[in-house]
């Protein structure tokens, strides 16, 4: 099930009167995204099986999955977890890979590097020939363009994801609803959701997961706002 942007945007809307609406709705789906972001609220895993002949023996390895094909409507965020044939692999974003002429001696053998080669493709690289089983769980995003979220925000996180907004347009100056003493309040609010969801994510995997560290798509995060 999913709830409208729109609902959001009326929570938002009781405490920045006379907001712009194209302001209002930007700023609300900022707020989503970031809080998605940071939070891991947003999770899915699935299985995928690969063959030899998937595997781009030419370029380090690669094997491309279309992320399509299990999660719609989402952007990509973080990689949570990776399994290959149920052995825990560790995962690091890179983006030069191509440019590296010899990959065995570069890289340790046992990490698994990848990229978003586009919007829909996940790039892995140091994929063992053989035909194997990835078990892998990312965190996500609702596009910028979405009008529809998924029902737990609204449930569960409605009220800091409303703060948010509401943080960021009383921080604008000179405009109906400046209000700085309102806004860091609201701040404090969106960023005290944060840490409340990512603990609860984090209860929700077993002990090895929560060792795991977050590697989100640009850059890396240890659990840090």
């Amino acid at each position: 099930m999913a709830t409208l942007i729109s609902e959001f945007e009326d929570l938002v809307a009781e405490d920045v009167d006379n907001c712009e609406s194209s302001l209002l709705t930007r700023n609300t789906k900022r707020s989503i995204l970031e809080f998605c972001d940071k939070s891991w609220i947003l999770n899915k895993d699935f299985t995928h099986t690969y063959t030899s002949t998937d595997i781009d023996t030419s370029n380090n390895n690669a094997l491309d999955i279309d992320v399509d094909d299990y999660v719609t409507d989402l952007r990509l965020s973080s990689f949570i977890r990776l399994m290959i044939d149920n052995e825990e692999r560790y995962v690091h974003e890179s983006d030069l890979l191509n440019d590296i002429p010899n990959y065995d001696s570069k890289y340790d053998l046992d990490t698994i590097h990848f990229l978003m080669y586009n919007e829909t493709t996940l790039r892995l690289f140091n994929i063992n020939t053989s035909s194997s089983t990835a078990y892998i769980q990312l965190a996500l995003k609702p596009l910028m363009s979405a009008t529809s979220v998924d029902d737990k925000l609204w449930e569960d996180w409605a009220d800091p994801i409303a703060a948010g907004a509401k943080w960021r347009l009383q921080s604008k100056p000179n405009r109906p609803y400046s209000d700085r003493s309102a806004a860091q309040e609201n701040r404090m609010l969106f960023h005290r959701g944060i840490r409340e969801a990512k603990s609860k994510v984090q209860r929700g995997f077993s002990a090895r997961d929560q060792e795991l560290i977050q590697v989100p798509f640009g850059g890396y995060d240890l659990w840090s706002d």
